[in-house]
């Protein structure tokens, strides 16, 4: 198949799903209790597209008219107890509210994501709202076949209990479902390595618990910023490298700032070119997260006075990266190559003596 780009109007969220429609030979099939999630996704199969993404625009994803945005994330425990939000396996969670000019809500973002290795990895997304959104102009991917002739958009549209449900995406590629309620609009993605039933629980759970928009007043949220790390001298200080003994310069060194305060460290750390041997130039990214204790360390290898040399060298050997925990911290390292474990264990080391 070949793929050209065209201008066209994409239906998600409260876009008219009847001009849709007339894009499709399939006609709206209606839904039963006797439905399997792959049933959402049953003219969506036939897609060949092999990208991996949604055609569907992300709704979080568009230039979209909020001011402001506020995390709720820290609240996750307590949003599951209420059952505001699905207890999810995912260890990873974001929630994110974006608000208009004049503070009003126009979506509610939620992230679940694991990123334990390619076959265990996930990242469903919910993004909601019920401020009235305007039907916009994008430009989608249009498939031509061998002859030249256009490949009908191959999404699948379900009627249930009165309410259309746009689907997109295939088993093994992102997928996308869209839909409007009386009480606002959804629309659930999953990533290629989400399976059809991940996505379709995540619908099932806001058709049965619609979200309530005033939970999240844009003064309860938490406000991030961006700042330099010459800002706040001694942030972090007993998780970061000496670069002037290391020979590191540091290409990148921000913070991130909650309500004001750090918390979290991001760096991109390469050696001296003028003092080393091109092939033996180290570059990494570093990073460090304070934990606390409502946000336990999920992904982290262990604390750095556990790990011993050979084990780092194999775990950058198998995942790439490693992370350990300074009393209340996290740190991640991101080398650009598992050939240089023992310089990044010698770092490590360092900390322990400081």
């Amino acid at each position: 198949m070949k793929r050209i780009a065209a201008a066209a109007f994409i239906c998600v969220g409260l876009f008219t799903l009847t001009s849709c429609n007339q894009r499709l030979s399939h006609t709206v099939q209606q839904w039963s209790s006797e439905f399997v999630a792959a049933d959402y996704f049953l003219y969506a199969n036939e897609s060949s597209d092999s990208s991996g993404q949604a055609a569907a625009m992300s709704l979080a994803d568009h230039a979209i008219p909020y001011e402001e945005t506020r995390y709720f994330s820290d609240d996750r425990q307590q949003l599951e107890a209420e059952q505001v939000i699905p207890e999810m396996e995912q260890p990873a969670f974001d929630l994110y509210v974006n608000y208009l000019e004049n503070g009003e809500i126009y979506s509610v973002n939620m992230i679940w994501s694991r990123s334990d290795g390619r076959l265990e990895s996930s990242h469903l997304m919910v993004t909601a709202g019920y401020q009235p959104v305007e039907q916009i102009q994008d430009c989608i991917a249009i498939e031509l076949d061998e002859n030249g002739q256009i490949v009908e958009p191959t999404v699948t549209v379900t009627e249930r209990d009165g309410v259309q449900i746009v689907a997109e995406g295939r088993e093994d590629r992102a997928k996308t479902v869209t839909f409007q309620t009386e009480d606002g609009w959804y629309q659930i993605t999953g990533s290629a390595d989400d399976s059809y039933e991940s996505v379709i629980e995540l619908l099932d759970w806001f058709w049965e618990h619609p979200l309530d928009f005033s939970l999240f007043p844009i003064e309860s949220g938490d406000a991030y910023a961006y700042a330099p790390l010459s800002e706040y001298p001694g942030v972090f200080a007993d998780c970061l490298p000496d670069c002037e003994k290391w020979g590191l310069i540091a290409e990148q060194s921000d913070l991130m700032l909650k309500n004001g305060e750090p918390v979290s460290f991001a760096g991109y750390y390469t050696t001296d070119a003028e003092n080393n041997e091109a092939e033996d130039a180290v570059s990494f990214n570093w990073e460090v997260h304070f934990l606390p204790e409502s946000n336990p360390p999920f992904d982290s290898d262990g604390s750095l006075d556990q790990l011993t040399q050979q084990t780092v060298a194999d775990i950058l050997t198998e995942k790439g990266w490693i992370a350990f925990t300074i009393e209340e911290n996290l740190v991640i390292i991101y080398p650009d190559t598992d050939e240089h474990a023992d310089f990044i264990w010698q770092l490590m080391q360092s900390l322990i003596q400081l």
